[in-house]
């Protein structure tokens, strides 16, 4: 069984924010739940005045992840900016990944304006990963082919009155994400705002369980299937 590695989240979200999806996926697969340097219970950035670019994200999760002694093949699941360095990661180490799942995810082509309405306070994680977006763009337009692997894309419709008039494009961004893999589909998530995972998390559930194989062992009564990563702060 792939681990589940429902991660790598939008900055501004609360770990509570995957609860919902976690708790349901850790009775079919081993779902690994990780905050990025800076965020959540993970250490502060050693740099505080360097931008943040998904190079650098991908490759602290892989250093984390061999220390942590969490084995490869992995299913990737990331939800806005965090599916930006899901994508990354898949590119860097595609003999690692088993399959991604994106949850209304930015793309490397997006237009600027498309950029978070958050007030980000400077000098946070969040802010000097916004800051980095541009690179993390540019890393990822030189980074290796997307693997051959299963990709599931799941698309809001409802994104506010901010981005109302940008609904068509987005859909259409979300679409062409789907096709980076000959294996890749689209989920269109009625209804649902950009944070599906709490708005309709039975869709991000769904989409897990079938990309996950069955589970071949039974977990014993009372043990957790649940794992926690922090991040050291090491870029």
């Amino acid at each position: 069984m792939a681990p589940i590695l429902a991660s790598t989240r939008a900055a501004q979200q609360r770990r509570l924010d995957l609860a919902a999806v976690a708790g349901a996926v850790e009775s079919f697969a081993r779902v690994v739940v990780y905050d990025r340097a800076g965020l959540g219970r993970s250490l502060p950035l050693a740099r505080p005045s360097v931008s943040v670019t998904a190079g650098g994200v991908a490759a602290a999760l892989h250093a984390l992840l061999n220390k942590a002694g969490v084995a490869p093949p992995f299913i990737l699941v990331g939800h806005s900016l965090g599916g930006l360095y899901v994508q990354m990661f898949a590119r860097r180490y595609p003999n690692e990944v088993a399959g991604v799942i994106l949850i209304d995810s930015a793309r490397a082509d997006a237009p600027p304006e498309l950029k978070t309405r958050a007030q980000l306070k400077p000098g946070s994680a969040a802010y000097l990963e916004e800051e980095g977006v541009g690179a993390s763009n540019e890393e990822l337009h030189h980074a290796g082919p997307f693997p051959d692997v299963p990709m599931t894309v799941i698309a809001a419709t409802d994104q506010g009155p901010f981005f109302k008039s940008w609904e068509p494009l987005l859909m259409r961004l979300q679409g062409g994400l789907a096709k980076l893999s000959p294996h890749g589909r689209l989920i269109i998530a009625r209804s649902s705002g950009h944070y599906i995972q709490t708005d309709q998390p039975q869709l991000v559930v769904s989409a897990i369980r079938s990309m996950a194989r069955p589970r071949s062992e039974t977990r014993p009564r009372g043990q957790s299937n649940v794992g926690f990563l922090a991040s050291s702060p090491k870029i």
